[in-house]
């Protein structure tokens, strides 16, 4: 087991194993709790024992009978063998154990390492600190940015996975379709090592990516759509699965944006190139639902990768003819 110096006196130490390093001759503490127990405790150098709780520069520690085996972590003291009190003074007799917290631990790019004690907090390997997000969430964030990413049509794109998951941070409550389809279960029911050969790996990378508040690339943006809004060229506001935004929003796209999007879906073969009919810009052709829209333009394009472009909401309203 490694260990490592203690350097402070932290309320994160309860639950910790600590060994000491020299002799320390301690107050009993179950005295209080056992007229026959000796009043000092004898700690050899080896001694391990377990923290449980820790007030200002004193940690209270706990032991097994013969001081070397690592006791269990409770919350009741009395059901210790030994317990004693230390101060900040004899900080240096201490370690403490540096094996992983709980948790699950991952490299920057999404690969797992391993999940101990099936603990929900995240970590970036070689980073103590946990990340703002638990392991389920994690796993279900990542499922609908796999779900929804261009991997269902043969495309991988690892900016595209990375977009979609910053758009997730930035606007959690956008509509995802992909949340509840066949990828997404499929990333869900996978075991944590079999997602690593997969491009499922990326998708957690991506979470992981925004939740760090890295590289945006989406470019800010709160919103984005598939290829599937790329087909419409008349005033169709809905189907029977999609709104068309292109008529419930009204929408409009930069050059770069605009030919990358048709190029990306006209080379791939679920589509073809018949399939790109949308134009560049378009103004809302008429209110839709309770949208107040008409003549307007609410997204603006900021992003596009993969089969997918990313929108900034706008306010551009049409101008009026002379």
């Amino acid at each position: 087991m490694p260990w490592t110096p203690l350097q402070a006196f932290e309320p994160s130490l309860k639950g910790k194993l600590i060994r000491f390093k020299s002799f320390f001759n301690g107050e009993n503490l179950n005295v209080l709790n056992n007229r026959n127990a000796a009043k000092n405790v004898q700690v050899p150098p080896g001694a391990v024992g377990i923290c449980y709780s820790v007030t200002g520069g004193t940690i209270f520690i706990g032991f097994s009978k013969d001081l070397k085996t690592p006791p269990a972590f409770t919350v009741s003291p009395t059901s210790l063998a030994f317990t004693t009190k230390i101060t900040i003074n004899d900080i240096g007799k201490l370690e403490i154990d540096s094996v992983k917290s709980p948790g699950a631990y991952y490299l920057e790019d999404g690969t797992f390492v391993v999940r101990i004690l099936n603990g929900e907090d995240v970590y970036i390997e070689g980073n103590p600190a946990k990340l703002s997000i638990t392991y389920s969430q994690l796993i279900e964030r990542a499922a609908t940015v796999y779900g929804e990413s261009s991997h269902n049509h043969n495309v991988n794109s690892k900016e595209e996975v990375y977009a979609i998951a910053s758009v997730l941070k930035k606007n959690p409550k956008v509509l995802a379709y992909g949340k509840l389809g066949a990828a997404a279960e499929d990333l869900k029911h996978k075991k944590d090592l079999e997602r690593n050969a997969r491009f499922m790996k990326v998708a957690i990378g991506a979470v992981l990516n925004s939740v760090q508040n890295k590289m945006d690339y989406s470019n800010g943006a709160s919103y984005w759509d598939g290829p599937e809004q790329s087909h419409v060229e008349d005033d169709t506001f809905k189907d029977a699965k999609y709104e068309y935004h292109i008529n419930t929003m009204g929408w409009r796209i930069s050059d770069d944006h605009y030919e990358s999007w048709k190029k990306n879906i006209s080379n791939n073969a679920r589509f073809g190139s018949n399939y790109f009919k949308t134009p560049k810009e378009k103004y809302a052709p008429d209110n839709f639902g309770g949208y107040r829209n008409k003549d307007m333009i609410r997204r603006v394009s900021t992003a596009q990768h993969g089969l997918s472009i990313f929108w900034k909401e706008a306010s551009i309203p049409k101008p009026k003819t002379p």
